[in-house]
């Protein structure tokens, strides 16, 4: 890659209007996470070819990187060339600002495009607000007819599961990753199979997690990305066993800027009582909104800062952003009660 990125530069300099090289470039420095190098390509190649797909959403995704949210919305509607292109990305943007408007909007838009597409978001969204129920019912249609795992409607079922391991409903995402093993093991590519492995390792389902890690290894044991994978297992099955030390020592091979870093260390060191390193981590998932997106690590961030700093104030505003949550919801049960407890 640092070869191929090396010769696109000097080419760029000898052909400077061919966007197929800053294209190509985009691609390069998206790929080794340099997001401000992409910024800069991505907008020489839409400079020369607006509307481009490629450079415009590179530019997008690093721009929500680097938490420069409302320049990722004017590129997008600065460069595309179709009022449906990256009507999600918009979505996500809407979400971030707490545009609810903006939001109803694209998902109008999204509708006409693909209405599994369409449902996922707006099911992700609710989720990511605490309101499980209504992201099921939602999702629950396009759920019972997936057929195809390279499908839209196969995506709305996998975020199901890990939304439901997220938020503590483990009964949902145990009886998901028990229908998702009758789906033909080929076709489940090795992204597919560590979320599923590792939200059945969140549940406690330690048994059932280490049955697809094996069915991963066997079907591919030499994909791309393997060590990441074990360490984030092993890790989430450290924490379920109450193991802080282990975890850490499994989320310290992970790549440092990695959200799913910082919420799993995050949740060791609350283990440990090491709250000033769990603060700084919490932190810094509230501080970047444009790598979470419509996710609940974020609300759950703001819960996590509120365990660390043991200030009414900040479960308040994890309240604030759960005020429409499902009363159930494990993580809104036991903050209530700790919020009580400093009441008293």
């Amino acid at each position: 890659l640092d070869k191929m990125i090396e010769f696109l530069e000097a080419s760029s300099v000898k052909y400077p209007r061919d966007a197929g090289i800053w294209t190509g470039l985009s691609r390069g420095y998206y790929g080794q996470r340099k997001y401000e190098e992409v910024v800069r390509v991505a907008e020489e190649a839409l400079k020369i070819e607006p509307g481009a797909r490629v450079p415009l959403r590179n530019l997008v995704a690093s721009l929500l990187q680097l938490n420069r949210i409302e320049e990722a919305k004017i590129a997008i509607l600065k460069y595309r060339t179709k009022p449906d292109h990256l009507a999600e990305k918009l979505f996500d943007i809407a979400f971030i600002q707490d545009d609810q408007e903006g939001m109803k909007t694209q998902l109008e838009i999204l509708r006409k495009k693909d209405k599994a597409l369409a449902m996922r978001f707006e099911a992700d969204a609710l989720g990511a607000r605490g309101e499980w129920r209504r992201s099921k019912a939602l999702a629950a249609p396009i759920v019972a007819q997936v057929k195809e795992v390279d499908s839209e409607e196969f995506l709305v079922f996998q975020h199901q599961v890990f939304l439901s391991a997220q938020l503590g409903m483990c009964r949902e995402a145990r009886r998901h990753s028990g229908s998702m093993l009758s789906f033909p093991k080929d076709e489940l590519l090795p992204g597919i199979m560590r979320t599923f492995a590792r939200m059945m390792a969140r549940c406690g389902d330690i048994s059932r997690a280490r049955t697809l890690d094996r069915i991963l290894k066997d079907l591919y044991p030499k994909f791309e990305g393997k060590a990441a994978t074990d360490a984030l297992l092993e890790a989430e099955i450290d924490l379920w066993r109450g193991d802080a030390r282990a975890a850490l020592a499994q989320i310290e091979k992970l790549d440092d800027n990695a959200i799913r870093k910082r919420s799993l260390r995050a949740r060791a060191y609350l283990m440990l009582r090491q709250n000033e390193k769990a603060l700084g981590d919490y932190q810094y998932i509230l501080d970047n909104p444009g790598k979470v997106l419509s996710s609940p690590l974020y609300a759950l961030a703001q819960l996590g800062k509120a365990r660390a700093t043991g200030d009414k104030t900040e479960y308040e505003k994890f309240f604030e952003m759960w005020k429409d949550a499902d009363e159930d919801i494990p993580e809104l049960v036991a903050a209530r009660k700790e919020y009580r407890e400093l009441n008293r």
